[in-house]
């Protein structure tokens, strides 16, 4: 994007968000490529779900927009509103990598893609929770989400920093005409994938016995909504 004159929040934002939507859409082609088929439906549903994994980041990616509209919270005209947009995509990463990490565990012991209820159920049985928790290596993974965290810390600094020396949008109206577009596309898409979820059920989220339906959900609405 550092051809097209954009304002700065929204090319750090959603490259930003185009970073998190590729690594989850590697996860989806690790889950094909280790516990499925690879069929033409399976395929399917795995593009299908990276438009799912889009309309997940393009609500944060309109929040966060809304929410930088404000001077103070703005990450490229003040101090605190650039700490703000650090704490807020590093929070978002860890909401996402404490989701996907569960959701590895939730295949390993169940076939199951995560989600929120059986969580619930889990920990209010004292037995399930032991299984629950033979089946997970808790050091290692807190390890590997604060590594990924460190990580993804560093990436978006040095993009702040970058972004902050490119030629950018000067005219106000050219920035509000950004900031409208990306706002109304960024609804559109989540109300694409939030009706994604519309009649979804446990069932479906059995990775052995309906591979194409578990395949196109997202474990971070899951963990919410189901």
């Amino acid at each position: 994007m550092k051809g097209i004159k954009l304002p700065a929040t929204i090319r750090w934002a959603i490259t930003n968000c185009l970073l998190l939507w590729l690594s989850m859409s590697l996860y989806r082609g690790f889950l094909l490529g280790l516990f499925l088929h690879g069929s033409a439906s399976e395929i399917l549903a795995l593009f299908s779900g990276m438009v799912i994994d889009a309309g997940v980041l393009a609500f944060i990616l309109v929040f966060y927009i809304l929410l930088s509209l404000l001077l103070s919270l703005h990450p490229f005209k003040s101090r605190n509103g650039k700490l703000f947009g650090l704490v807020y995509f590093i929070f978002w990463g860890l909401v996402v990598a404490l989701s996907y990490a569960l959701d590895l565990v939730f295949i390993k012991a169940i076939q199951y893609r995560v989600y929120g209820s059986k969580i619930l159920e889990t920990f209010e049985d004292p037995y399930k929770t032991e299984v629950f928790f033979k089946n997970m290596s808790l050091i290692p993974m807190m390890f590997g989400i604060f590594f990924l965290l460190w990580i993804w810390g560093i990436i978006i600094v040095k993009l702040h920093s970058y972004i902050g020396r490119l030629s950018r949008v000067q005219s106000k109206s050219k920035r509000n005409t950004w900031n409208v577009g990306v706002i109304v596309a960024g609804i559109v898409l989540s109300i694409i994938a939030f009706s994604q979820y519309y009649g979804v059920k446990c069932s479906d989220l059995n990775l052995e016995l309906k591979p194409v339906e578990a395949l196109r959900i997202n474990p971070v609405l899951s963990f919410f909504f189901v």
